[in-house]
């Protein structure tokens, strides 16, 4: 899965439920009995931010139905003209994808594959990468 802005969603940790799974087990390993002797934090917050992550859920772009991003707004990604950013000649000077290019700077070297290779063979490298357990946590940038 990938994602209109250049982000490989198939290596969000959130979109395949690397997140919800890590919550769930520190649930089940965490126990109030101790934090009450401790006094470090407020445990029932603790609680319910853990409880959130659980809950997490990525529609993916490829399915909201109200635009929330810059990019899903562009008429070229609307009238599905190009299946992502990754295809458009004004990828490096769009001002829709100047978040996706500081905080994810691999989108650059997405689009020049996408450029040289074509957009399948983007889509099997990133594909291959991510069975591999990479994630854009390996080189978000903030």
């Amino acid at each position: 899965m990938f994602g209109r802005c250049g982000v490989f969603c198939s290596q969000c940790p959130t979109f395949r439920g690397d997140i919800q799974n890590l919550a769930k087990k520190l649930k089940e390993h965490v126990k109030d009995d101790w934090v009450d002797e401790l006094c470090i934090f407020d445990f029932k917050n603790f609680m319910k931010g853990i409880d959130w992550c659980i809950n997490l859920n990525c529609p993916t772009c490829q399915k909201i139905e109200e635009p929330w991003c810059e990019v899903l707004k562009c008429e070229k990604i609307i009238s599905k003209e190009m299946r992502s950013c990754l295809e458009c000649q004004e990828f490096l000077s769009c001002s829709k994808t100047d978040y996706h290019r500081k905080r994810y700077p691999v989108v650059i070297d997405y689009y020049n594959t996408v450029k040289e290779k074509g957009f399948a063979a983007y889509l099997k490298e990133e594909t291959e990468k991510a069975e591999q357990g990479v994630t854009f946590l390996d080189y978000r940038t903030y």
